[in-house]
């Protein structure tokens, strides 16, 4: 056959084969070009709701935070005993305001006032040393164990003024220049309330005491002249001992069934007139 007639059919040939390979494409090649994977979806894209699961997840996976940490422990802040000197006293004594355990002073003999400017609440309260003259804890209204004050013959004043309660029992023995004991607002002693050994003291006023839980001991107290228990409805017993210059006792509110003794020097019965 001559060679021009050729020519048709080898491009009739040549097209027919271009045509067979473009139909053999893959039907993945395919997806690819048009941006779809196998499964239907876009490969660039996140599923519908991906977005917000996303970032829940993400969420979910990042590190919580720390639980907060406890207090630590400062010197204006102790967390059991406490003992003072007269060096830490003067520098924490303005902010010191909670001991929860025994706050135990430690004087220097040279010291006459005691100021407490700061405290409210204290586990037990003991004062060691010093001459003291005055001690003042003005916010001071719980002691949730002991009041112990001994031997300190100079102490003229103690007040506190907002003192509520003591959970414990309060003793003051060995004051021989006490005359004022200032605690307007005690109402109760959970365990026995003892004032012994205080010879100057001439009235004793407890306007708000209403409960002694064990013995209430007042003795040798021989310049005693007046005692005030206008409220006192409970005690185990109460004792009045030692006060040979006793005139007047009111004590109006406590039960006839509470054992009273009132005595003298000489175990006689006293002349005080009592209420």
């Amino acid at each position: 056959m001559p060679r021009r007639a050729l020519a048709p059919l080898a491009l009739l040939a040549l097209t027919g084969g271009l045509i067979g390979l473009q139909v053999a494409r893959s039907p993945r090649a395919d997806a690819v070009d048009e941006g779809v994977a196998d499964d239907g979806s876009s490969p660039s894209a996140e599923p519908a709701g991906d977005a917000s699961t996303g970032a829940t997840a993400a969420a979910s996976t990042a590190p919580s935070a720390p639980p907060p940490a406890a207090a630590a422990e400062t010197p204006c802040t102790p967390t059991d005993d406490l003992v003072l000197t007269p060096e830490s006293l003067a520098e924490l004594g303005p902010c010191l305001a909670r001991v929860p355990g025994t706050l135990r002073l430690e004087l220097d003999p040279s010291q006459t006032a005691l100021l407490l400017p700061a405290l409210e609440s204290v586990g037990s309260l003991e004062i060691t040393g010093g001459a003291l003259e005055t001690i003042t804890a003005p916010q001071l209204a719980t002691i949730t164990g002991d009041l112990s004050l001994r031997d300190q013959a100079a102490l003229q004043s103690l007040s506190m003024p907002a003192l509520v309660e003591v959970g414990g029992s309060l003793s003051l023995e060995g004051l021989p220049s006490l005359t004022n004991l200032d605690l307007p607002a005690l109402a109760v002693v959970v365990e026995g309330f003892t004032l012994r050994d205080a010879p100057a003291m001439t009235l004793l006023r407890l306007a708000d005491l209403r409960g002694v839980g064990d013995v209430l001991l007042l003795e040798d107290l021989p310049a005693l002249r007046q005692l005030s228990l206008p409220t006192l409805e409970s005690a185990a017993e109460l004792a009045v001992l030692q006060t040979p210059s006793l005139l007047g006792v009111n004590v109006s509110e406590l039960p006839e069934d509470v054992p009273r003794r009132f005595e003298t020097d000489d175990a006689e019965p006293g002349s005080a007139e009592v209420e």
